[in-house]
């Protein structure tokens, strides 16, 4: 394998059709703020992709994280220092009530396209 060293996390997000506006504004307007309050430098390492399709009743989102181990994106030790433990758990847990399905990803590593 002929790869830069570069590594990306993708992430697929299967939300419930039907909360999928919600899933997207309260990522927005709670996640995100959160996110910039414990780990600015993420801001920039993050982006967040909606398909234009639905799938067995789920809307997709990708998460891509760039660069990093991805256990340093998991949410639950920024939002307990937010909001502390239980009241971050809470918050937490209404994000997760819009899933379809448990979120799952790779980590993926650039390859030259070129000799």
């Amino acid at each position: 394998m002929d790869s830069t060293g570069k590594e990306t996390h993708i992430y697929l997000n299967p939300i419930k059709t039907d909360r999928a506006d919600d899933w997207e504004s309260f990522t927005r307007s709670v996640i995100m703020p959160v996110v910039a309050s414990q780990r600015p430098e993420f801001l920039d390492r993050v982006r967040l992709l909606r398909a234009d399709g639905q799938e067995d009743g789920a809307t997709l989102f990708a998460f891509l994280f760039e660069g990093g181990d991805i256990d340093e994106y998991d949410l639950e030790p920024l939002f307990a220092a937010e909001y502390g433990e239980q009241e971050g758990r809470q918050r937490l847990q209404e994000w997760h009530d819009m899933f379809a399905r448990d979120q799952y990803g790779w980590t993926f590593h650039d390859v030259s396209l070129r000799d």
